[in-house]
């Protein structure tokens, strides 16, 4: 800005003050003005500062997610929040929220609500970003999902290095966020229909798939099935593995004629997973696959 004047000023005088406005979007929490003047017969520049505190939101960022991620898992996911945490509201500008995937992941997709995600997917870096706008002291912007795959032979723990800037921020601190994502060596995940209808005596079969961390092998993991009703009896196809793949269990029923129904109880496709990383040394994998029902009769678990 410049300004000029051209009449005479008395000696010990002043000019009238100049009144400078000025609008503050997205600025930075501590500013500097600077001012020059020059002429009047002066061959000399004279200046003067006047440094300002300016008031700012603090944005932080914060991750989430549901259970353990496993090996070999297609489709995994996180919610990422945005929020002021301050007690000032954001004043324009542009939000950029990166994260850095690390070994074992690779993100897919991201997505969220006003966000604009440009990376090019599949990657392990990721890159969105949206207008300030006025984001008011304990809101939050929409959430943003990053969808990925985990490696075969990824890590127990895998990392997600997460950085929100862009704007001014009264505290940088909570700006980062190092999410560790735990990562289950051996999972179970059911792959076909979870419920089925034999009359008593006769067989059901459902499949599963078991994940096996391949960095290092985890060995052999052999299949068993206990807490069986009376007279039946299951079996696993194949009955032991080394690497990831498919298993067919079958459970022979038997009674007095009654209809049983059988109901594979998986609350979460990680539930399985969560039990087997117990003793995985072990060889054997353990968990709650199925619940008999008989009509007219009491329910019975069915541990395989």
């Amino acid at each position: 800005m410049n300004c000029t004047r051209s009449d005479a000023l008395d000696a010990a005088a002043s000019y009238p003050p100049i009144v400078v406005v000025v609008a503050v979007a997205g600025g930075f929490a501590n500013e500097v003005n600077f001012a020059n003047v020059t002429g009047g017969g002066d061959l000399s520049t004279h200046s003067a500062s006047d440094p300002t505190t300016v008031n700012v939101p603090d944005l932080s960022v914060a991750a989430s997610h549901s259970g353990n991620f496993f090996v070999g898992q297609i489709g995994a996911a996180y919610t990422v929040n945005i929020s002021n945490v301050g007690t000032t509201a954001t004043a324009g500008g542009t939000i950029n929220l990166t994260d850095q995937l690390f070994q074992g992941l690779t993100a897919t997709a991201a997505s969220g609500t006003g966000w604009s995600c440009s990376s090019s997917f599949p990657t392990t870096f990721v890159f969105c970003t949206r207008l300030a706008g006025t984001l008011a002291p304990g809101a939050a912007y929409p959430p943003i999902t990053i969808t990925l795959n985990v490696a075969p032979d990824a890590p127990a723990s895998v990392l997600s290095l997460l950085n929100v800037g862009g704007i001014g921020d009264a505290n940088f601190t909570n700006n980062f966020l190092n999410q560790f994502l735990p990562v289950s060596r051996v999972a179970v995940t059911s792959s076909g229909s979870n419920s089925a209808t034999v009359a008593a005596g006769n067989a059901a079969s459902f499949v599963f798939s078991a994940n096996l961390a391949t960095n290092p092998p985890v060995g052999t993991v052999t299949f068993s099935a206990t807490g069986l009703p009376p007279n039946s009896n299951a079996s696993f196809s194949p009955p032991s593995l080394t690497l990831s793949g498919p298993v067919a269990l079958t459970i022979n029923t038997s009674g007095n004629g009654h209809v049983a129904a059988l109901r594979p109880t998986v609350p979460d496709r990680f539930g399985l997973g969560r039990l087997a990383v117990f003793f995985p040394f072990a060889g054997v994998i353990g968990f709650v696959l199925l619940r008999l029902r008989t009509p007219k009769e009491n329910s019975q678990e069915v541990l395989a």
